[in-house]
C-alpha cells in the first residue's frame, strides 16, 4: 500500500511537470534568458572552467562577469544536460522539471522524519501544489529559486536525518542555486537547527565554506560592476487581497493590482492550513505560526518602516519572493493538521490539488529551438539581466559588437575588445605580461618579436583563497566520511569476531 502512495506523490509529480517534457518552449519572464545563460556556462566549462565567473558573448561580445554574482549551480547543471546531448531549451527544461520534482521527494522524506508516512504524504500534496511553485516554473521560468528549495529540503533532510555531510552539502547547493532565496532562508533553517538540536551547528559552517568560491567574490566585487540596484523594492508590495484571493496571469510584476499581473496569492491550501493551525494550535505549532506572520507582514506595504531600518531586506528585491517561505511551511502544517483530522486535511488537499491543476497549464508554447534564440541579438548582446546589470565599472553595456577581437594600438600596444575586469592575464611567449585598462578594455604590450599571446580569464588572490576554502573544505568533508566509515566498518567486524 506504501508503495502506491508514493507511485502518486511521484505520478501527480510528474504531472504537474510535464508541460516541460513537451516539444517546444514556454516563454517566461526569466527563462529565455536561463537558455543564454546555460549556453554561456557551458562555453566556458568547455574550455575549462569547471565553475565559470565569465560570459564571453555577453555585452555585444565584449563580455561580463556574470557568473561572479549570478548564482551558478543552474547553469552548471543545465550545462551537464547540454553536454549529454540536450539542447539548450531541452537542458533548461529539464533542470526545471528535475528540481521540481527532486524538492517533492525530499519534502517527503523530512515529513516523514517528523511525522509518519500517511501524514507525509498529505503533507507532500500541500507541497507540490502551492501556486507560486507555478509562478516560477511557468510565468517567471526561475530554474534558480526552484532549484534552491530542492537544495533546502536537502538541509531540512540532513538535519532529521542527522547526516551532518548532506546538510553540510545541500546548505552550499542552495547558496549557489539562488543567493537572494538562501539570504530569505539561511535565518530560518538557523532558527530550524537551534529548536531541533538534531547535529551540531557544524554543518552550517562547512555549508558556508563549500560555497565560499562563489559568495566571498561575489560580496567584494560587487564595487566593480553597475546596475545592482535597478529595483525599487517599494513597487512591488502585493495587496492583501492578490495574497489571500485566487488570481492567476502573466504579467510582469507592477505597483497595485495591474490586470494580467503575475499571481501572488497564497493559495487555498495555505491560507486553509493557517486557519486550521489556530483551530488545532499546539505549542509545537507556535513557530510555523510567528513565522507566517512575520512574513506576511513583510510581505504587505505596512512594513516599508521595518525595510528602510533593515536594509538587507531590500536585497530580496520583490517582498512578493518571501511567498517562497509558505512552500515547506505548507508542508508541515499540512502533515501536522493530518496527524490531527486526517479525513479534513484529506478533503483539504484533493480541493489544493484540483484548484492548481489549471495553474500548472502554461497559457502558451512556442516552436523554439536554441537557434531562435542565439539568432536574436536581443537575447545574446545584452547581459542577460534588468537593466544590462553586471556590467563592469570601466566599460557598461555596448549596444554593438567590436569589428574584432584585437587591434593594434599605439607602438608597440595591443587592445583587446573585452571588458577589462580584475583576473585578466596575458601571456606573450610564455611570459606573463601586465595588462592595463583603456577606455574600459584590456590594453597590453607585445614586442615586434613575440610569436604569439594568449589572453586568459585567471582567479585573483582573493578568488584563489576564496577557491582554496572551498577545495579544502570539500576535501576534508569527502575525506573525513570515508574514514569514519571504514572506521565504523573495521569496528562491525571487530565486533562480529568477538561475538564468534
Amino acid at each position: 500500500m506504501k508503495k502506491i502512495f508514493i507511485a502518486i506523490i511521484l505520478a501527480l509529480a510528474l504531472w504537474f511537470a510535464s508541460p516541460l517534457l513537451r516539444p517546444g518552449f514556454i516563454p517566461t519572464h526569466d527563462g529565455e534568458f536561463s537558455i543564454i545563460r546555460i549556453w554561456q556556462y557551458s562555453k566556458m566549462m568547455g574550455e575549462g572552467y569547471l565553475f565559470s565567473r565569465w560570459a564571453p558573448d555577453l555585452n555585444s561580445g565584449y563580455g561580463v562577469p556574470l557568473f561572479t554574482f549570478y548564482y551558478p549551480f543552474p547553469y552548471f547543471v543545465g550545462s551537464l544536460f547540454h553536454f549529454a546531448g540536450l539542447s539548450l531549451v531541452n537542458s533548461f527544461k529539464l533542470t526545471l522539471g528535475f528540481s521540481y520534482i527532486t524538492a517533492i521527494t525530499l519534502c517527503f522524506l523530512w515529513l516523514k522524519k517528523l511525522f509518519n508516512f500517511q501524514t507525509a504524504i498529505i503533507g507532500t500534496l500541500f507541497f507540490l501544489s502551492v501556486p507560486y511553485w507555478f509562478v516560477n516554473l511557468y510565468v517567471r521560468g526561475s530554474v534558480g529559486e526552484v532549484m534552491a528549495m530542492a537544495s533546502l529540503m536537502a538541509v531540512l533532510v540532513g538535519i532529521e536525518y542527522q547526516r551532518i555531510r548532506i546538510a553540510a552539502f545541500a546548505l552550499a547547493a542552495l547558496i549557489i542555486s539562488h543567493n537572494i532565496t538562501a539570504f530569505i532562508f539561511l535565518p530560518l533553517i538557523v532558527g530550524y537547527s537551534f529548536f531541533r538540536k538534531k547535529i551540531p551547528f557544524t554543518y552550517f559552517v562547512w555549508g558556508l565554506a563549500l560555497s565560499a568560491f562563489f559568495w566571498i567574490p561575489a560580496i567584494v566585487e560587487q564595487k566593480f560592476v553597475v546596475g545592482l540596484s535597478n529595483f525599487d523594492y517599494r513597487d512591488h508590495f502585493p495587496e492583501l487581497a492578490q495574497l489571500l484571493i485566487p488570481s492567476w496571469g502573466t504579467g510582469f510584476s507592477r505597483p497595485g493590482w495591474p490586470a494580467d499581473e503575475m499571481s501572488q496569492q497564497l493559495g487555498v491550501g495555505v491560507v486553509a492550513l493557517l486557519a486550521l493551525a489556530l483551530v488545532y494550535f499546539r505549542k509545537i505549532l507556535t513557530w510555523p505560526l510567528l513565522v507566517s506572520v512575520l512574513i506576511l507582514f513583510l510581505m504587505l506595504e505596512a512594513s516599508i518602516p521595518v525595510w528602510n531600518i533593515i536594509p538587507a531586506l531590500q536585497f530580496i528585491q520583490y517582498p512578493w519572493r518571501l511567498l517562497s517561505v509558505f512552500i515547506p511551511l505548507s508542508a508541515y502544517l499540512g502533515a501536522y493538521i493530518a496527524g490531527r483530522n486526517r479525513v479534513v486535511a484529506t478533503v483539504l488537499a484533493v480541493i489544493t490539488l484540483l484548484v492548481s491543476v489549471r495553474y500548472a497549464q502554461p497559457v502558451i508554447y512556442e516552436s523554439r529551438g536554441d537557434e531562435y534564440y542565439l539568432s536574436k541579438r536581443e537575447f545574446t548582446d545584452g547581459t542577460t539581466s534588468v537593466g544590462n546589470s553586471f556590467s563592469t565599472l570601466w566599460l557598461t553595456w555596448q549596444k554593438e559588437r567590436p569589428a574584432q577581437v584585437f587591434e593594434k594600438g599605439q607602438g608597440e600596444s595591443v587592445i583587446a575588445n573585452i571588458s577589462y575586469y580584475p583576473g585578466w592575464t596575458v601571456v606573450v611567449d610564455g611570459r606573463k605580461t601586465e595588462v592595463k585598462e583603456a577606455n574600459g578594455r584590456i590594453q597590453f604590450e607585445v614586442p615586434p618579436e613575440a610569436q604569439n599571446y594568449e589572453l586568459r580569464f585567471r582567479e585573483t588572490p582573493l578568488r584563489l583563497v576564496s577557491d582554496g576554502i572551498s577545495i579544502v573544505s570539500l576535501f576534508w568533508l569527502i575525506g573525513s566520511g570515508i574514514l569514519v566509515s571504514r572506521y565504523a566498518h573495521s569496528n562491525r567486524r571487530l565486533s562480529s569476531r568477538k561475538r564468534a
